[in-house]
């Protein structure tokens, strides 16, 4: 009995003896050393998501383990989609190409991440304005365009423009066509303004160009020594009378006639025929004027000196001779004439001669012009 029992304290010493071997090696197949840290989430960080075309912001990529401790991420693969909008650079650079949004992507062998960038206009920095017609006349049209660039000197599309016009008498404008009305001659300042920037540019509106002008001449014959105006008439090209232009005048022959520049006073110096012009923005037109001789002096042969002149009528025409102030002959025709009345002193044609002696009478008017008749 004694045998048997110190036989089974030895296998339970065995046994004790590998169950402490077991677990001095770990237990059987198990591995107590910590597992390596692996990449398992990708991030993406985009210092702007808004940026104006041509500008850049800088895309970095961030990487954490299974446990979500940081990890470095390795070789980052950048895209951008649609590329239109959008460029990414190996660096992760990206740069707005046109308006819109597009979507960064950074990809680490089966991991990727992605983010949004909206891409907005570029800021304006300068307006610039210019006309289909710098210069155009009263009642007709032109187009206002306007180019708006960017602060290297790049032009930028797609802007929208307010207009306006800093003299409305002279031209108005539509505020979103840009399309001008002239309305009166003179100048006007057109505005193009967009995104708080404002381009100007200067538009003259000239008057409706003449092209005819017609002269008119108060008296015409007119008489030596006697003035009478000159008119003129300025029309376009369709008839259309023209006010407010500012007409010369002038006279082809001033010795014959003068006439003032501005008012067309026209005064008969001789006679004779010149013609007046009158000048208005490059046409002209023109009447000739004839200035006819003015008596001085008549001369008639009364009764025989035993007659009473009181009471003797003379028929004058066969025996009239007129002469002007210069000396020429005027045409008998010319001259009212039909008796002569020594009892009341007057001629014919309300021509009244003044006095009472025999032999001398002194004509008020002859024509308009005062002279005498004398006895021969």
């Amino acid at each position: 009995m004694l045998r048997l029992s110190t036989a089974g304290a030895r296998m339970r010493f065995a046994t004790l003896l590998s169950l402490l071997a077991f677990c001095a090696c770990g237990g059987g197949n198990g591995d107590s050393t910590t597992p390596s840290p692996v990449l398992s989430v990708l991030t993406i960080d985009l210092q702007s998501n808004s940026i104006p075309v041509g500008t850049s912001s800088t895309a970095t990529a961030y990487g954490r383990d299974q446990n979500g401790a940081s990890i470095a991420t390795g070789v980052v693969a950048w895209s951008a989609l649609p590329a239109t909008v959008a460029s990414v650079s190996a660096g992760g650079v990206v740069t707005g190409l046109s308006v819109g949004t597009a979507v960064i992507t950074a990809s680490v062998r089966e991991l990727s991440a992605s983010v949004g960038v909206a891409v907005t206009p570029a800021p304006i920095a300068t307006i610039a304005v210019s006309f289909a017609s710098p210069s155009i006349t009263v009642g007709t049209t032109t187009n206002a365009t306007a180019v708006a660039r960017d602060a290297g000197g790049s032009t930028r599309s797609g802007r929208v423009f307010a207009w306006s016009s800093a003299n409305t008498a002279v031209a108005t404008v539509n505020i979103v066509t840009g399309v001008i009305n002239a309305v009166g001659p003179g100048v006007a300042n057109i505005s193009a303004s967009s995104e708080g920037r404002v381009g100007l540019a200067t538009l003259t509106v000239s008057p409706v160009p003449v092209a005819t002008v017609a002269v008119v001449v108060g008296t015409n014959p007119l008489d030596e020594g006697l003035s009478t105006l000159a008119s003129a008439i300025a029309r376009d090209a369709g008839g259309n009378v023209l006010s407010g232009r500012t007409v010369t005048f002038t006279s082809s022959d001033p010795t014959v006639a003068s006439v003032h520049p501005a008012s067309g006073e026209i005064i008969g110096v001789t006679a004779g025929t010149t013609t007046i012009t009158a000048q208005c923005e490059g046409r002209s037109g023109t009447v000739p004027l004839v200035v006819r001789p003015v008596a001085t002096r008549l001369v008639v042969a009364t009764a025989p000196s035993g007659d009473s002149p009181s009471r003797q009528t003379l028929a004058i025409q066969p025996r009239v001779q007129l002469t002007s102030r210069t000396g020429l002959q005027v045409p008998q025709s010319g001259v009212p004439h039909d008796s002569l009345n020594h009892a009341r002193n007057t001629v014919g044609n309300n021509n009244c001669f003044h006095g009472r002696r025999r032999d001398r009478a002194v004509c008020d008017s002859c024509r308009g012009v005062g002279g005498w008749a004398t006895r021969r």
